[in-house]
């Protein structure tokens, strides 16, 4: 869209007058088109002057184009050659002026633009910047060129107008570009996300060519392999899915885990800062989740839903389903069309403290034991819907020195194997973990080269066991402990994680003070945690096959390829690496009706 910027340099200020009878000529079409599309109208004529030389430059005057729109690979209609960035090039011929005003509100539609339309309608100058930076043009003073138009013809006075004189019949308009050029994709976002719903026949080349984002990107920031062919449906981000928007809108965050604001946290760090425990070795992570049902067939009955209870609303952004019983308002947790099972619920909890403490970042691979149901003899039964009865997760991390962590995940009941230094006769979560027996939700261990610590959910009530104690001896805890308090503790332990948010959220973003913001925390977090669903997910991934057994000859089973591997995770990019079948379960499809959901 360069054409004419060569000739508006050289006559700008000998064809004033030409300049303001297409301003009075094209100023309704321009306002019309800014009601339709949100445009504003001075962008569109000041970029029509340019583009145009007012309408006398040769694409207008011979193809009605006055946007200087080049054909590309969607476009199926007329065209004309021009000599532009190479010989001959094709740009788009129309039938009428009002045709070149409409497609190129169409233009404006694709994703590279998107962000423009966040600006007021009123910023021209945000607007002009903004086709600059999206590849409008390569003339460097572009920006400056469109907002000394606006401001030279006073074109932002249009921009004002709440409605248009102007009563053009579109509707030939519309068939007429739709049976020539392929329609853009409706670009929506959330938060600061952009993404499109393919359509049937997209292709990586074809979505690069119209959102300017390259193959290979988009094939990037949606975990897709090289040879993936795009389906109908998918969710195809533009960027980078990542925690940006606290920054770029200035807010201040903080994850719910109030656990991070306890004493107990400040304490593990002075121990681990003052080298108590000497090299960290590993570290054991459980939990007495779930306590819900897991394991189980999603129900056949379809009883009423209770009158009290919106269920379309409920169901939100998941595929619809109907109404079950004992769904509403707990036990959601234990079904992945919803909830994510044990280890969501409190890993950033139980597991929140050692990726605190020790910086550890994203973890390099993971491995997973879980329970089989059976329905019968010899005879698996299979729930993918439902989370598993119980599991035990390895997560291989690097420290910051370059070394291996393994931390192991349980739930459902399984424990590590019994300590040494535990007694006998003690429970072994009260012991090491959470101290109340009717509110035991978990423990952390961290086994160093000195000895060990561990602490409740959340980190609360840390306790030391040096290396080669007995079991008959109790735990010291921080009052038995020679290291004084570094760091100030929260009014209010965990209570206080609330208050500390909203005391950030009055100081301002520069100046807020919170344990677990989104960025750099609890965004990467939640990201490891959920990255062991996927491991449990693909573990009822199967396969029908035929085999001959030596007894009963050729039978019809399933193989499981997903179960007794170790996944190859690449965090920076979110996917693993070495099973394909697991990135399925990344991100989902919402709902027909709910893609443009903004939280």
């Amino acid at each position: 869209m360069l054409f004419g910027v060569t000739s508006f340099l050289l006559q700008a200020q000998g064809v004033s007058q030409q300049y303001l009878n297409y301003i009075e000529r094209y100023k309704g079409m321009a306002i019309d088109q800014m009601l339709r599309y949100k445009i504003p109208a001075s962008i569109t004529l000041a970029q029509g002057l340019l583009e145009s030389g007012a309408g006398t430059s040769t694409l207008a005057r011979k193809a009605n184009n006055h946007f200087g729109i080049k054909c590309g690979r969607a476009w199926k209609g007329p065209y004309v050659l021009q000599d532009d960035d190479e010989r001959n090039e094709k740009f788009r011929k129309y039938r009428s002026v009002e045709e070149s005003y409409e497609d190129h509100s169409r233009f404006l539609q694709q994703a590279r633009y998107s962000s423009l339309f966040d600006l007021s309608p009123k910023d021209y100058k945000g607007w002009s910047r903004g086709l600059k930076r999206g590849g409008c043009a390569t003339n460097p003073r572009y920006a400056s060129l469109l907002i000394d138009l606006i401001e030279r013809y006073d074109l932002d006075q249009y921009d004002k107008y709440k409605s248009s004189k102007l009563h053009f019949d579109y509707s030939s308009i519309d068939r007429q570009l739709n049976s020539e050029s392929l329609p853009s994709h409706l670009v929506y976002r959330n938060n600061e996300n952009y993404y499109i719903i393919a359509r049937a026949g997209d292709t990586f080349d074809l979505l690069a060519e119209e959102t300017g984002v390259s193959a290979r990107d988009i094939r990037k920031f949606n975990e897709l392999p090289k040879g993936y062919r795009i389906q109908a449906g998918d969710v195809l981000y533009l960027e980078r899915k990542r925690k940006k928007a606290a920054k770029k809108y200035k807010v201040v965050t903080q994850m719910g885990d109030q656990g991070n604001s306890c004493d107990g946290m400040r304490t593990l760090r002075e121990w681990f800062e003052a080298d108590l425990l000497g090299d960290i070795q590993k570290v054991y992570c459980w939990t007495n989740r779930p306590v819900w049902p897991q394991g189980i067939p999603w129900p056949s009955q379809k009883p009423e839903v209770p009158k009290e209870l919106n269920w379309d609303l409920w169901v939100g952004t998941a595929e619809y389903v109907d109404y079950i019983d004992n769904l509403v308002p707990f036990n959601w947790r234990g079904w992945w069309r919803f909830g994510t099972g044990a280890l969501g619920d409190m890993g950033c909890h139980i597991i929140g403290p050692p990726f605190k403490l020790l910086q550890l970042g994203y973890p390099t691979e993971v491995s997973c034991s879980t329970t089989n149901v059976y329905s019968g003899i010899f005879e698996e039964a299979y729930y993918p819907e439902s989370c598993p009865v119980a599991s035990s997760i390895r997560y291989k991390f690097k420290k910051k020195d370059g070394s291996d962590l393994n931390l192991y995940w349980m739930d459902g009941g399984i424990m590590p194997e019994r300590f040494e230094e535990i007694d006998p006769d003690a429970d072994m979560t009260c012991t090491m973990g959470d101290l109340d027996m009717m509110d035991v939700e978990g423990a952390t261990v961290f086994v160093g080269t000195k000895g060990m610590a561990s602490c409740g959910w959340g980190g609360s009530d840390p306790r030391f066991w040096p290396k080669g104690q007995k079991a008959n001896k109790k735990p010291l805890f921080d009052k038995d402990v020679n290291i004084p308090h570094k760091y100030k503790r929260i009014e209010g332990g965990t209570n206080g994680h609330y208050w500390a948010w909203i005391d950030s959220c009055i100081a301002g973003y520069d100046k807020a003070d919170v344990e677990s913001p989104f960025e750099g925390y609890a965004g990467p977090l939640t990201e490891t945690v959920l990255m062991g669903n996927l491991i449990l997910r693909s573990y009822n991934i199967r396969e029908q096959v035929k085999h001959n057994d030596s007894i009963y000859g050729e039978r019809e089973g399933f193989i499981y390829p997903g179960r007794n591997k170790t996944f190859q995770w690449d965090g920076a990019n979110m996917r693993i690496t070495n099973f394909e079948q697991a990135n399925q379960f990344i991100k989902r499809k919402y709902r027909d009706g709910w893609e443009d959901l903004k939280l």
